[in-house]
C-alpha cells in the first residue's frame, strides 16, 4: 500500500493505530519525505481482503492522509 500524507509528527502513529483497529499487522514501512508531504509504502502480513479494505477506508477518511496511492494484494510462498 502507498500513501501520500502530511509530513507532521504523529501522523505515523495514527495511520498504524488504523492497521491496528482493523487487526492487519504490518510486517514493514518504508518512508521518504517530499517537501510538506511524505510518501509511505507499507507491507503488511497476510490478511483477510475484508480487514485490508477496511484498513484503506479508514485511511482515505483521515485528514492528514492526502491520498491513498495504490494497494497491491501479493499472495504466495515468499510473498
Amino acid at each position: 500500500m502507498q500513501t501520500l500524507r502530511s509530513d507532521e509528527s504523529g501522523v505515523l502513529a495514527a495511520i498504524s493505530n488504523e492497521f491496528a483497529k482493523h487487526d492487519v499487522s504490518i510486517q514493514a514501512v518504508r518512508q521518504d519525505g517530499e517537501g510538506d508531504a511524505a510518501s509511505l509504502i507499507i507491507r503488511t502480513h497476510e490478511a483477510p481482503e475484508s480487514r485490508l479494505r477496511a484498513t484503506v477506508d479508514s485511511l482515505e477518511n483521515m485528514t492528514a492522509v492526502r491520498e491513498v496511492l495504490g494497494v497491491m494484494r501479493v499472495e504466495g510462498a515468499g510473498a
